[in-house]
């Protein structure tokens, strides 16, 4: 029986963090019985352009048009039977949404954070929680600088995210995945339909017996050292 073919699709950031390290975690636990196969790209590609490339930036959010040319490649060679999506914002844009749903192509995507409801992903503004976007309507993220302390940024970004919720993604992705009950609750309340959310929990695996509890209250944390996770 052939094994099924899965395209992982993961937009990288500037920097290497939790999420992307899950990426190939997940990719690792489904070799086991699955070929699983990588669709790469970043920010910093896309920015380390020259001039003329670089100031097609803001179109290119929308629709990477080279994206879509790369994804046609990969697909007409692969012939995966899913892509496994974890991020495709900003450096892909919504047009491998578009592709996926133009060439039949069935849609698994990872929710790693709330990036559909709120332009920086955390529901937080200034280090304050904030949730007034989570239904679609991204001014409060435009006035507030949600995402780089910036308008133009923030205002970008929210125009990108009410274009792709537009598109019925959280329609007509075959299934999305959860990492947490909190978490599906939320993107429930976002819009998605209930019954279309998995909880697959983030694991680790370690190589040696955990140490015993501390007597003194204290904890292990594993996670990148930043404000919005609430360890600085």
């Amino acid at each position: 029986m052939p094994r099924t073919k899965i395209l992982q699709v993961f937009s990288r950031y500037v920097y290497y963090g939790g999420e992307e390290g899950s990426v190939y975690r997940i990719g690792d636990a489904l070799q086991a019985d699955r070929d699983v196969e990588y669709f790469l790209s970043s920010t910093t590609e896309m920015l380390n352009v020259g001039f003329f490339k670089k100031a097609s930036f803001p179109l290119q959010i929308f629709s990477n048009h080279d994206i879509a040319q790369r994804l046609k490649r990969f697909q007409d060679i692969g012939r995966f039977d899913v892509w496994q999506i974890h991020n495709v914002l900003p450096a892909m844009s919504p047009v491998v949404y578009q592709c996926a749903f133009d060439w039949g192509v069935p849609v698994l995507h990872f929710l790693h954070n709330y990036r559909f409801g709120c332009t920086n992903g955390f529901f937080l503004q200034r280090g304050e929680p904030c949730q007034r976007c989570i239904h679609g309507n991204f001014w409060p993220a435009f006035f507030g600088k949600s995402w780089h302390n910036s308008h133009l940024l923030s205002g970008a970004m929210g125009a990108v995210l009410y274009y792709a919720r537009h598109m019925e993604l959280f329609n007509r992705i075959n299934k999305w995945i959860a990492i947490s009950h909190v978490q599906k609750r939320i993107h429930v309340e976002m819009g998605i339909p209930k019954d279309n959310i998995e909880v697959v929990h983030h694991f680790y695996e370690r190589k040696e017996p955990p140490p015993p509890p501390a007597p003194d209250g204290h904890a292990l944390f594993i996670g990148r050292l930043s404000e919005e996770k609430g360890v600085i």
